[in-house]
Parts: C-alpha cells; sequence; structure tokens
C-alpha cells in the first residue's frame, strides 16, 4: 500500500537532513522496493533534480526487468538461486511500481 512503499523515506524528511543541501544522486538497495520507492518519494519531492539510482543483484533484478518491459512481472525461480533471501521477492508491489516507473 502507499504508506508502506513511502515509510522508509520518512527519515529524510527531517530538517537537518533537509538543510544540508541537495544530493547529486543516492544509491538505494532494491528488494522489494519499499525501501527505493519511500527514498525516491521524499528526495524527488523535495529535490526533483536529485537522481535516485536503484541498485539490485543480477539473480534478483525483479524491479529492473519489470520496469523493461512496463508491468510488473512474476519470478516464479526458487529463492535457492536468488543472490540473498531478502532480496527473493516474487512480485513488485502495485504501488512501489507505480512510484518507481
Amino acid at each position: 500500500d502507499a504508506q508502506r512503499a513511502q515509510s522508509p523515506g520518512t527519515p529524510l524528511a527531517r530538517p537537518g537532513v533537509a538543510e544540508s543541501g541537495r544530493p547529486d544522486g543516492v544509491f538505494v538497495s532494491v528488494g522489494g522496493g519499499s525501501l527505493l520507492a519511500g527514498v525516491a518519494s521524499v528526495l524527488k519531492s523535495t529535490w526533483p533534480a536529485t537522481k535516485v539510482i536503484a541498485v539490485e543483484p543480477r539473480s534478483a533484478d525483479l524491479l529492473s526487468r519489470s520496469l523493461m518491459v512496463g508491468t510488473r512481472i512474476t519470478d516464479g525461480g526458487p529463492a535457492g538461486e536468488k543472490a540473498a533471501e531478502g532480496v527473493a521477492v516474487g512480485q513488485i508491489g502495485p504501488e512501489v511500481f507505480r512510484i518507481c516507473d
């Protein structure tokens, strides 16, 4: 849901961070995409020119593949083939996909 997708970025809204100046870009790891969606939502609302770069392992690149085809895809592969269990999601959530697209 929208709240869950945006909650990981909440700490970036703190005044101390906002007052420190606009970063040129940030790298954000991707598992299910909620952290990326949250960070991107907060950063882009404050600094639209800041680049948000998603980083995901080749063996767990579900977000990249979904964005390339323009729709959320399902990864039916076994979790044992993934780089790490924490990034072995079966599908990116609809709100996360919408924010990241």
